[in-house]
């Protein structure tokens, strides 16, 4: 075999190492998942977001700052007392997918219908009776980002802003934490607007970034299999020449835009979600450093400039609302979603072999144990409200003890059932995460989070250079859908 040195140096053993080591089929952490089949050959133009799609974050250091800034910020011109600092509740108690309630200054996680399966007050976690105080047992939050009330928690951004609100929400009183929230948000985006975030971070990159090695081979990868690759950021152009270098790896400043050879156009500023409104187009402007190099602009102009659009542009990102719901609602792009998350998730359940599978067992044979003990019940009450005739008393009696003895082994299986599952969803939901469980499911059913990424995302995956693993003529492929009764006969 003639093997030659080919990606820029990298080498043919650059390749052995990742068809050998990192080929999903050995490492689902590696692996892209479906839910609407998508043939890859088909799809002429990929897109990328910035900030934690192809620049990753060290993610402790930067949510360290930006609680740093907005907290002293609180504290100088908001007058709130320093002591709340000490409050503040571990750093893994804020995660993605969780829903802030403006009104009862609660953060909470929903199932895919609105029911509320875990509440916070500040610290203090909200038991069954509480939360069916607040929330009843109905699945009565079904519009979640109707934003006088919920607010979804949908970035990695956002995160320091939830761990700040928990910890003065006991400081306030009632009526008081939607004025908290909004002042938080008001903070937090002004550390970005005013520069203050962005000038420590361009003073250091590599204190704040954690590159991926792959990103590069990876956007090379689809130049070579004759694809357009752009990028497309809502960060400005400052920002990014700044920070990407050190981002892919490259240890040259931002002086250097050899970086730009990488894609085919460069996008920034965007201001997604409002890019992809075709009702609301923006001029782009070109960059005098570089031709390839835009700011601004709107989904029509860039469509045009690749000369795609529709589902021939596939978009990689990791904003749930600003990348993937409005592209895919306005543009029809195809679409994946950038979930850092998966990677810890797929880890801890190779870790807890099998636990899935006897959930899913434990949780079937509870269902068929519950309707078993409805059906003897029945049979008990028509049996105890009966009057036999005296030849068949007996035999009713008979037939009434032997009822109650089913029954009553019945509850006794549920019983032990029900306490199986629980037993398995807290070892699960416990090695995950200790506050919250798994961001993709709430017991037996999907997170709101979850749900969304079944309805808007094509494609998922725990990081965007894992397209580099992939054919060209891949066919991400969705699993067969069974609808309950299909289930039942298999």
């Amino acid at each position: 075999m003639n093997t030659t040195l080919k990606n820029n140096g990298e080498g043919w053993w650059h390749d052995l190492i990742n068809t050998a080591l990192m080929n999903p089929v050995l490492d689902q952490r590696r692996a892209i998942f479906t839910n609407r089949s998508l043939r890859f050959d088909r799809v002429e133009a990929v897109g990328f977001d910035l900030d934690h799609t192809l620049a990753l974050y060290n993610c402790p250091a930067l949510d360290g700052l930006a609680m740093h800034l907005v907290t002293k910020r609180l504290i100088d011109e908001e007058g709130y007392d320093p002591a709340f600092v000490n409050d503040m509740p571990d750093p893994d108690f804020a995660c993605k997918g969780l829903i802030v309630d403006m009104e009862l200054g609660n953060v909470i996680k929903i199932d895919r219908f609105g029911y509320v399966v875990h509440a916070f007050h500040g610290r203090h976690r909200l038991d069954r009776s509480e939360r069916r105080k607040h929330y009843g047992d109905g699945d009565h939050i079904p519009h979640v980002t109707h934003h006088d009330r919920f607010i979804q928690v949908d970035s990695a951004f956002a995160k320091p802003e939830v761990l700040i609100f928990c910890a003065l929400v006991p400081r306030q009183t009632e009526g008081q934490y939607k004025n908290l929230w909004k002042t938080i948000r008001h903070h937090t985006d002004m550390i970005h607007r005013d520069g203050s975030l962005k000038k420590v971070l361009m003073a250091d990159p590599a204190s704040y970034l954690d590159p991926d090695p792959e990103v590069v081979a990876m956007l090379r990868h689809l130049k070579e299999q004759g694809k357009t690759v752009f990028l497309l950021t809502n960060s400005e152009w400052f920002y990014t020449r700044a920070m990407i270098n050190t981002a892919l790896g490259r240890s040259c400043g931002p002086e250097n835009l050899a970086w730009v050879d990488l894609f085919d156009l460069v996008v920034c500023e965007a201001k997604k979600p409002s890019f992809f409104n075709p009702k609301k187009p923006r001029q782009m402007e070109s960059v005098d450093e570089d031709s390839r190099v835009f700011i601004g602009g709107s989904i029509d102009e860039l469509e045009e400039r690749v000369g795609f659009s529709g589902p021939e542009i596939l978009y990689v990102g990791d904003h749930i609302y600003a990348d993937l719901i409005t592209s895919k609602r306005s543009s029809h792009w195809r679409t994946m979603l950038v979930i850092e998350e998966i990677e810890d998730e797929i880890e801890i359940h190779s870790e807890l072999p099998g636990f899935a599978r006897q959930l899913k067992d434990v949780d079937h044979h509870r269902a068929q144990k519950d309707l078993e003990l409805h059906h003897w019940e029945a049979l008990a009450r028509i049996l105890e409200n009966t009057e036999a005739p005296p030849s068949e008393q007996a035999m009713a009696r008979q037939l009434l003890d032997q009822c109650t003895l089913m029954r009553n082994r019945a509850r006794k299986a549920l019983k032990q059932y029900i306490g199986q599952r629980e037993s398995l969803r807290s070892r699960i939901s416990e090695a995950v995460n200790s506050h919250w469980g798994s961001l993709f499911r709430a017991g037996s059913e999907l997170t709101y989070f979850g749900k969304q990424l079944e309805d808007f995302a094509c494609t998922y995956t725990g990081r965007a250079s894992n397209l580099l693993l992939y054919p060209k003529k891949h066919y991400f492929r969705s699993s067969f859908d069974h609808l309950p009764h299909e289930l039942e006969s298999m």
